[in-house]
């Protein structure tokens, strides 16, 4: 290495003399000084918008310096930018093109949170074809960054813990996902000091202790983790590690919606339209729907869709109704899913399409809904968008009743009773009747009552007939 006194000898070159005062440039020059300024600037976003150190979070204020830093070329920072940019938040909708590219360059210059949000977006076909092997290989890369950084940055070691909590790039440990919360919580991280809350609270990794989740949940809430507030409300409302009180689970779903959270703003509007602990205010209720949903909230979105259908809070208007209960449903909702299909067979908002209505029936009764099983054995009795099928259309009259469907509990009893698909069994037939009966079915009561009058499946009894 060149030196200052190889710089000042006799036998110094003109280039030797040159590198040395490059060097010495570089490391004190005004652009020492730059990178210096840009890095606390991006020190100072990561604390506000995480509540790092002592800092309440304030994700504007951050958002805005983690901004700056990014214009001046910090790497981190932008790679910072692209996780706000793949989830979404208050200060930002999601845009994922964007997330990409940030996450990208991050990358080029080895920055594993960069290679995490890749890996989240091929994981998920976010901004990027869908691609589970592939965000494997960018959780790999991501898990040893994290890894070298984890002592010193609580970020990253939060991170790591995510890895090792869902089993990106890494085998799953639990133990280890806790480790890296406790740590990066202890640093002041109030998102790992959510997911420690979790923690206890699941027995993931660590003992289950309700009263330590409560404690990590309210310390997290009160630096501004706006999932942190919903999650301390319920521990309000359902008395988790905490009496149950009224007053402060409602304050705190309050708060995180006010704070952004799409979840806490759904069930907050539900409390509005019921007049749940809250006066009921439509026009709030209403609000606040469309904010979740607007915010990604597959319940919210089906909810809206449904006042826009039936007229509730809003006038009826039948295409914006299809177009949440679409929205909703390809984000995975069951109910939108049934409501959705029921459109498209009945032409309510969009155009009348057998063979679309059958499919996200199908996919409805698939996750579970009842009233999904039931219209979707009906259309394959009488082949609506599908060809008919007895064997299909009873499985699903039997599961929709074994669901608890009121309609298909009556159906059943009475395919039962007049051996009509099934073998006749008048017995199985009177019990299926029964339980519709006991859900309030009038049919159902009818034809037990029945029953009863001419000892079908039963011994005759008048008086219970009648």
């Amino acid at each position: 290495m060149f030196d200052v006194l190889s710089a000042f000898s006799v036998g110094a070159n003109a280039l030797d003399a040159y590198n040395f005062f490059r060097a010495v440039y570089d490391k004190f020059g005004p652009g020492r000084r730059k990178k210096k300024e840009t890095e606390r600037i991006f020190r100072r976003g990561c604390a506000w918008l995480y509540g790092l150190g002592d800092r309440q979070i304030n994700k504007e204020r951050g958002f805005q310096l983690l901004t700056d830093a990014a214009n001046l070329g910090w790497i981190d920072a932008k790679a910072e930018l692209a996780t706000f940019y793949f989830l979404g938040d208050t200060v930002v909708t999601p845009d994922y093109p964007e997330a990409v590219d940030l996450a990208e360059e991050a990358t080029d210059a080895k920055n594993p949170t960069g290679e995490y949000i890749l890996g989240l977006c091929r994981l998920e076909g976010k901004g990027l074809v869908p691609d589970e092997t592939r965000a494997q290989e960018h959780f790999q890369k991501a898990v040893a960054g994290f890894n070298k950084l984890a002592k010193s940055d609580p970020l990253a070691q939060y991170r790591l813990g995510r890895c090792y909590a869902f089993g990106w790039g890494v085998k799953k440990d639990p133990v280890k996902a806790f480790c890296c919360f406790k740590e990066s919580a202890e640093a002041g991280n109030a998102k790992a000091m959510f997911a420690l809350g979790n923690c206890y609270f699941g027995g993931d990794g660590v003992e289950k202790n309700e009263s330590e989740a409560f404690r990590c949940f309210q310390k997290s809430a009160e630096a501004g983790d706006a999932d942190a507030m919903l999650a301390l409300g319920w521990c309000y409302l359902e008395g988790v590690g905490v009496e149950k009180k009224e007053y402060e689970w409602i304050r705190w779903f309050k708060q995180s919606a006010e704070a952004g959270n799409a979840s806490a703003m759904f069930v907050l509007g539900r409390c509005y339209l019921e007049g749940f602990v809250v006066e009921p205010n439509e026009s709030e209720a209403y609000r606040l729907f469309k904010e979740s949903a607007e915010a990604g909230n597959a319940d919210a979105m089906y909810h809206l869709g449904v006042c826009y259908l039936e007229g509730v809070v809003v006038d009826p208007n039948v295409s914006d109704g299809a177009l949440w209960l679409r929205k909703s449903a390809e984000a995975g909702n069951a109910d939108a899913m049934y409501r959705l299909g029921v459109c498209y067979l009945e032409g309510v908002g969009v155009d009348p399409n057998e063979s679309d209505g059958a499919l996200w029936l199908l996919q409805s009764a698939e996750a579970g809904n009842a009233d999904a099983m039931y219209r979707l054995g009906w259309c394959y009795l009488e082949g609506v968008g599908v060809d008919p099928n007895e064997s299909e259309w009873i499985r699903w009259f039997k599961q929709s009743a074994e669901a608890g469907n009121a309609d298909a509990m009556f159906a059943l009893g009475f395919c039962y009773i007049r051996g009509f698909v099934v073998d006749p069994n008048e017995s199985e037939g009177v019990r299926w009747l029964q339980k519709s009966a006991e859900t309030g079915n009038a049919d159902a009561m009818f034809a037990l009552g029945f029953c009863y009058l001419e000892g079908v499946g039963v011994d005759p009894n008048e008086s219970e007939g009648v």
